[in-house]
C-alpha cells in the first residue's frame, strides 16, 4: 500500500536526519551536495565509458555529454548533508510481528537529502501529489526550503533516468549478443528512456539492438 509506503520512508528519513555524521565526514571526498552531486556523475561517466555497446547506445540518443551536463549544475549547498540510505524501497523493507526493518546499507552515506528523495520517488513511481504529501510532511518537520529542495530533487530524477536508461539498454544489447531474450530489459529500460527528449521508439530501439 502506497500510504505506508509513504509513511515509512518519512520516518526513516527524519530519523536518519537525527544521526551524528561527524565521523562519517572523515571518509568522504564531498564537502557539499555540488560536489555529492558531481560525485555521482563522475562515477557514472567512468562506468558507462567502459560499455562495450557504447556505440549503440549512441544510435539511440544516449550520450556521455548528457551526463557532463549534470556537471555544470549546482545544488542548493545550504541544505546541511546528512545520513542517507541511498536505497529506501518495498523491497528492502522487512514486516515482521508487526515491526517494519529497514535493510541493505551498502549504499549508505553522508551525501544530499534531494539524492534520498530522488532515488525513493523513482524507484517507487511516485507521481506529483504523492511527492508534494512527502514534501509537506518532511519540509516543515525538518525546517528545510520546499522550493530549491524540490527543484534539487528532479535534478536527481533526471540524472537516475537517465542512469537507469543507460544501464539497462546496454544490459539489453549484452543480452542479444548471447542470443538471449532481452524483451523484457527493453521495456524495463523504456519506462525511463522514454523520458528523454532524445527517445526512440521500441521498434527502432529493437533494430539498433539486433543489427
Amino acid at each position: 500500500d502506497k500510504t505506508v509506503i509513504i509513511n515509512l520512508f518519512s520516518h526513516y528519513v527524519f530519523e536518519l536526519r537525527k544521526v551524528d555524521t561527524t565521523p562519517i565526514k572523515r571518509h568522504i571526498k564531498w564537502k557539499n551536495n555540488t560536489e555529492f552531486l558531481h560525485m555521482q556523475v563522475k562515477y557514472l561517466e567512468k562506468m558507462v565509458k567502459k560499455y562495450k555497446y557504447l556505440p549503440k547506445l549512441e544510435q539511440m540518443g544516449l550520450s556521455v555529454n548528457q551526463l557532463l551536463a549534470f556537471k555544470n549544475l549546482r545544488l542548493d549547498d545550504t541544505r546541511k548533508m546528512s545520513l542517507i540510505h541511498s536505497d529506501i524501497r518495498r523491497e528492502n523493507i522487512l514486516s515482521r510481528y508487526g515491526e517494519y526493518y529497514l535493510i541493505d546499507w551498502e549504499y549508505a552515506t553522508c551525501g544530499d537529502l534531494a539524492y534520498e528523495f530522488a532515488m525513493h520517488f523513482v524507484r517507487e513511481n511516485y507521481n506529483e501529489r504523492e511527492m508534494n504529501i512527502v514534501l509537506e510532511r518532511l519540509c516543515s518537520s525538518l525546517l528545510i526550503e520546499p522550493t530549491s529542495l524540490m527543484r534539487d530533487i528532479k535534478v536527481y530524477m533526471n540524472f537516475e533516468t537517465l542512469r537507469i536508461s543507460f544501464q539497462k539498454l546496454n544490459d539489453a544489447c549484452l543480452l542479444a549478443k548471447n542470443n538471449q531474450e532481452y524483451d523484457h530489459m527493453l521495456s524495463y529500460a523504456y519506462e525511463y528512456y522514454n523520458n528523454l527528449q532524445s527517445a526512440k521508439s521500441k521498434e527502432e530501439l529493437r533494430k539498433i539492438i539486433s543489427n
